[in-house]
């Protein structure tokens, strides 16, 4: 690799400055041309990514590429770093509010990390002071993969380029909300199965660690033999408590659960085992439904979201492909994809996939012959929502009497056979 003069001239520059100021640079890998039009690669030196290429610029006719180099120290921090959707939904909203209010970006990002705590203060911290050095708020969310995904820096970069930050924030604060309430209309739909399961759960161990230690002296007492039924249970009860019983039977459970979790990480990488999930998962009753309600919904809104923020559609349908969540929905929006690329309409592309279900589709043939293709899909995905939670309801409503079935078979069937032999021993009398 051929380093070019601006090294140099970087290294000269940095002369006069004090040592404080040197370490705060950061190390850029660029390609550029020169007057020749020869491509020349190598590093420079610079505080910021907008002077870096302010002094290339001094120096060749054009700029390729220009990426900061990370060490695997930096991207191992990046690739932790986690914070919470709602708080996040939340601070993009507050940033897209003061950027209407006139309140400069970086000095946004400053407030925010003011009120916040923990790693979403370290978060915006660093991005404030990466926009203060000129870099884009873009380019600042990539280098945070763990918190921005490529949506999220997609619409950011299409309100750069057009200008109309504050509007695509408060776009992108109506995406980022959404997901928060579809995920908390799933935990509270199946809270009350999961208290009845817990209950039944709870109620069967005290039985069986309390109640039956207390009973089988009296059985032995009667001097009747008992019951099959009886007997099952005590043998149950009695290998529960006996801890070398119980005792390898959850090492052995561990350990297959750790291979379980390794095969299924490592099968995992794989796209065609993935799709293959998916893909069966699709096809369980009611639960496949829901999964594939919920990503159209998602993926829709989704879509509405880039083409209202300014990028295209091809664009667009590249970048929901990654993350739509389900692999058979990212084939069938890749296939719409290239079809488009291949000179194919919106709705022509979409029907041969086999992306969408008709309805969506005569949705989007709509919105493609009267223009308002984004005000369109915006429309289907909240029929779609309300659809996610009628089926959620649903589900919820037919778990409830399920639990409550299983807990009375379960206590029943103890019940019956802690009473058999008083029962047998009274007929004998």
């Amino acid at each position: 690799m051929t380093a070019g003069s601006p090294v140099v001239m970087g290294g000269r520059r940095m002369g006069s400055e004090s040592a404080c100021e040197v370490t705060s640079l950061a190390t850029y890998n660029y390609r550029v041309l020169d007057r020749k039009a020869r491509v020349i690669e190598g590093t420079i030196e610079a505080p910021s990514d907008l002077m870096a290429r302010t002094r290339l610029r001094q120096e060749y006719a054009s700029i390729l590429t220009l990426e900061e180099r990370q060490t695997s120290e930096d991207l191992r921090n990046l690739g932790n770093r986690r914070v919470s959707d709602e708080d996040l939904a939340v601070a993009i909203r507050q940033i897209a509010t003061m950027l209407s209010a006139g309140i400069p970006l970086a000095r946004a990002l400053r407030l925010i990390a003011a009120g916040a705590s923990g790693s979403f203060k370290d978060l915006f911290t660093s991005m404030s002071l990466q926009v203060e050095s000129g870099v884009s708020l873009s380019h600042s969310m990539r280098r945070h993969p763990g918190a921005f995904d490529d949506v999220f820096i997609r619409i950011v970069e299409s309100g750069e380029v057009s200008g109309r930050m504050d509007s695509v924030l408060n776009k992108l604060a109506d995406l980022q909300e959404k997901s928060v309430r579809l995920r908390k209309k799933v935990i509270a739909n199946f809270a009350y199965p999961s208290v009845l399961g817990v209950t039944a759960l709870a109620t069967l161990s005290v039985f069986v660690f309390y109640v039956l230690p207390l009973m089988q002296p009296i059985f032995h007492s009667l001097g009747v033999e008992l019951p099959l039924l009886t007997r099952i249970v005590l043998v149950l009860a009695n290998s529960i408590r006996n801890p070398w019983i119980i005792g390898p039977f959850f090492l052995m459970l561990l350990a297959l659960t750790a291979a379980g979790i390794v095969v299924w990480r490592t099968l995992s990488r794989s796209q065609e085992f993935r799709y293959r999930v998916h893909y069966a998962l699709l096809a369980v009753p009611l639960f496949g439904p829901l999964v594939e309600k919920s990503t159209v919904a998602r993926v829709l809104f989704t879509l509405s979201t880039l083409l209202e923020s300014g990028v295209s559609l091809g664009p667009a349908l590249a970048v929901v492909e990654k993350v739509a969540g389900n692999e058979v929905l990212s084939w069938r929006m890749g296939q719409a994809r290239k079809a488009m690329v291949a000179g194919g309409g919106v709705y022509e592309s979409l029907q041969v996939s086999g992306a969408f279900p008709d309805m969506v589709l005569q949705m989007i043939r709509a919105g493609e012959e009267s223009g308002n293709l984004d005000t369109m899909m915006r429309r289907v995905s909240a029929i779609y929502e309300e659809e996610v939670d009628l089926v959620l309801s649903s589900m919820a409503t037919t778990l409830e009497p399920i639990i409550l079935m299983g807990m009375g078979v379960v206590i029943g069937f103890i019940t019956l056979a802690s009473f058999m032999p008083m029962v047998k021993l009274i007929s004998e009398i």
